[in-house]
């Protein structure tokens, strides 16, 4: 089955709109597009304030430029049998080409989901999806094969769970337009009412759907009942199902956001003494910083991965001493990373 081009790479890009003067209008496009990749052009128009027409425009120029690279989901894939591993990789004696050849390699892995290069303690953060022990170490033994003697060390932390937490600092200012008279579009009435089963029957025209959706979560009905050979109905059920079943948990639009003057950093967070009570304030703590857009919890060195964006460093240590100072009680240990570049965020269900 084809597949679209989109990897989730960040664009390496000159053109540069800083986030204070993005236009209010197109901040808020962005936003509710972040909300909910499959909204439909009309209901953004009316929920922004502008013709459908200039919505349609905006959006157009938004891909053209690749502030929008492209869409994807948001996929629970614990729900499908399947466990995260991220690897953290420190290089030694790496020139320029060959690490781009380690890079090529790594997004080539069919089971290994994304690939981003940053400075710090680690050179590089790789994600891994296996269904079990065997598979993740056939697949670790792989990655070290095509690190090779430039590998210096690494660690491998298991993902426990992760929650989206938006780009909320898009609507820093704004109001939130909360109007459930939309709630037919993008499917919003199928994610508030998620019951899943305590097994999920998945089968293989719902694993194609998932990755048609993974490429491309905006992809039009008539092209994936084409691709699918499905009726519109067909392939809206099984979406339902699979947003009722908490497989899918959103429509993901992704955000060039270095090409709005963000820096993209990693806060990894060692804790102790993390009572059921205090773990409820910090994730709520986490829910209302607007520049915290994804947290994941993990077993290993790290107990937290924080995705994080700033404006510079000096915005970066704010959120970071502010983070420490609410939770000191808890938090042994930090380390935190700047991102470079995203290379691949792209699961594939076989």
């Amino acid at each position: 089955m084809a597949e679209r081009t989109f990897k989730g790479e960040m664009e390496s890009s000159t053109k540069m709109c800083p986030l204070d003067k993005l236009g209010v209008k197109d901040r808020k496009i962005l936003y509710e597009l972040s909300k909910n990749g499959r909204l439909s052009i009309s209901t953004i128009a009316k929920k922004v304030g502008l013709s459908r027409d200039i919505v349609g425009y905006r959006l157009n120029n938004f891909l053209k430029t690749k502030l929008i690279p492209g869409f994807t989901l948001r996929l629970n894939t614990s729900r499908l049998g399947f466990i995260k591993h991220i690897v953290l990789i420190k290089f030694q004696h790496l020139d320029k080409k060959e690490e781009r050849e380690i890079i090529d390699k790594l997004v080539n892995h069919e089971d290994i989901v994304a690939v981003e290069t940053c400075s710090g303690n680690w050179d590089m953060s790789v994600l891994i999806m296996s269904r079990d022990l065997i598979h993740l170490n056939k697949t670790f033994q792989e990655l070290i094969e095509i690190c090779g003697n430039n590998l210096k060390d690494y660690i491998v932390e298991t993902q426990i769970d992760d929650r989206e937490l938006g780009l909320n600092f898009l609507n820093e200012g704004l109001a939130d337009s909360k109007d459930d008279k939309y709630i037919r579009d993008g499917f919003m009435n199928e994610f508030k009412n998620i019951s899943p089963s305590k097994d999920p029957k998945i089968d293989e025209v719902d694993i194609n759907l998932i990755n048609l959706l993974m490429a491309d979560s905006r992809m039009p009905m008539v092209e994936i009942c084409s691709k699918l050979k499905l009726t519109p109905p067909a392939v809206e059920n099984r979406i339902k199902k699979l947003i009722k079943e908490d497989v899918i948990y959103g429509f993901m639009t992704q955000v060039s956001l270095q090409m709005l003057g963000l820096h993209w950093y990693w806060i990894l967070l060692r804790t102790k003494n993390l009572t059921e009570k205090r773990e409820k304030q910090f994730l709520d703590y986490l829910k209302k910083q607007p520049y915290i857009t994804w947290d994941a919890r993990t077993i290993g060195r790290y107990n937290f991965h924080l995705s994080t964006f700033a404006r510079d460093s000096i915005h970066f240590r704010e959120i970071l001493s502010d983070l420490r100072k609410e939770f000191s009680d808890i938090i042994v240990d930090y380390d935190s990373l700047l991102v470079f570049n995203q290379y691949k965020y792209m699961h594939r269900i076989a």
